[in-house]
């Protein structure tokens, strides 16, 4: 009789290389969740410490503003900073042209960092003769904010540049320009920051107009525009100074409009005034001209030109 023999069912045996693939899945989900919080913990600390500089930017701009500094000195440790902090390797100041055009800027002062040879005229914010296009002008005088430019329309060898309008009394005094050799995409950090050195030098420049203004106020007659007695009796104590000096000798001459009472009563002081503004307008051309010759109106009609 023959008899068969069938091996007993083996017990039940792990898959150890599936398990492993499993740990293995799991270790690299868990590796690269780690390196996403890692990289973003270190973007979060860049960014912070970008922002702290930023900040320290514009409290140190703020406290140059407050020193007394002139504008131009404000404008160069401006530049100084912005270009030490980085990515900005170039700064340039825009101003008015000499001719009173307010819708052209020319090229007043440059600061440059890592750049030595930016093309001042090849760029596409420049027109002929170092002016900035009066597009440009229009934009900033309309928008009274940055202008961030990246790409074309930057200067040459720039990719970014960053247009600065500072404002006075509505009207643009200053344009700024910072420009970068790499893109850099805008954010409100650094927004923010361009606009506080522009408002800082605008509250700078506000205050030296006021106080030029207020200065000229207190020592010129507000109708004829003539040094007002103040200012005369100034002037003449100067000159008699340097005549004790140098023995040289001045005349002082009064002219005194008689029945200018008349003309206010017969036509009103409006006519009276344009008369009176005249007669100045034309004693101007003939004493003015002369070297060591000023005119004042000390009060009521009297009209003395000092000359040599």
């Amino acid at each position: 009789m023959a008899v068969s023999a069938h091996p007993a069912p083996a017990a039940d045996t792990p898959d150890y290389e599936a398990l492993y693939q499993r740990i293995r899945r799991r270790y690299e989900r868990e590796r690269m969740v780690r390196k996403e919080a890692e990289r973003i913990a270190e973007e979060g600390l860049s960014q912070l410490y970008a922002r702290n500089r930023q900040q320290a930017l514009m409290e140190a701009v703020a406290a140059q503003a407050n020193s007394g500094a002139s504008v131009e000195d404000i404008i160069r440790f401006a530049f100084t900073q912005a270009c030490e902090m980085g990515p900005w390797c170039m700064a340039l100041a825009w101003m008015p042209d000499a001719a009173g055009n307010s819708r052209m800027f020319r090229l007043a002062d440059r600061f440059s960092s890592g750049h030595e040879h930016a093309a001042a005229g090849r760029a596409m914010p420049v027109g002929r003769d170092n002016v900035l296009l009066p597009s440009l002008c229009a934009r900033l005088q309309i928008e009274t904010g940055p202008l961030w430019l990246v790409g074309e329309g930057t200067r040459a060898g720039m990719q970014t540049v960053v247009l600065v309008p500072v404002m006075v009394m509505g009207r643009m005094a200053i344009v700024l320009e910072f420009g970068a050799r790499s893109r850099q995409e805008d954010d409100p950090y650094s927004l923010a920051m361009f606009s506080n050195i522009g408002r800082q030098l605008s509250h700078v420049l506000e205050r030296r107009e006021t106080a030029e203004r207020l200065q000229y106020e207190a020592t010129h007659d507000a109708l004829t525009g003539l040094p007002n007695r103040k200012a005369f009796l100034a002037r003449l104590d100067a000159l008699m100074t340097g005549d004790r000096a140098t023995g040289r000798d001045h005349a002082v001459m009064f002219i005194d409009l008689d029945k200018f009472k008349l003309v206010n009563d017969s036509f009103g002081h409006h006519t009276g005034d344009l008369f009176l503004i005249e007669i100045v307008s034309r004693l101007r051309r003939v004493f003015e001209t002369e070297q060591d010759c000023f005119m004042a109106r000390l009060g009521g009609m009297s009209l003395p030109p000092s000359s040599v």
